[in-house]
């Protein structure tokens, strides 16, 4: 019984100074920088591509914009709150 009455609170103790010791760490930052502008539009003009992959062609007939980075979901979510201002979507119950 003495052992289980010592050896609990060293437990507890190695366990919460586990838990500090890795949460006091500074996590590496995962973002670099790519000189690239995460809010710039590049314009894809129409026409013949090859896609998939088979390359068959495609035809695209009229130009389009493409953002030059990934979309983040800060950049999706003001998309949409922009849309829902204009009056472009509208929200009823749970769809969009």
């Amino acid at each position: 019984m003495k052992r289980a009455v010592l050896t609990l609170p060293m437990i507890t103790l190695f366990i919460l100074g586990f838990t500090t010791a890795c949460s006091s760490q500074e996590a590496p930052s995962l973002r670099y920088d790519t000189g690239a502008d995460p809010d710039a539009w590049a314009l894809i003009p129409a026409g013949e591509f090859f896609s998939g992959q088979h390359e068959h062609e495609t035809v695209v007939e009229y130009d389009y914009e493409a953002m030059v980075t990934t979309v983040t979901n800060a950049q999706f979510a003001d998309y949409l709150n922009e849309a829902l201002r204009a009056g472009s979507i509208e929200i009823a119950g749970d769809e969009i």
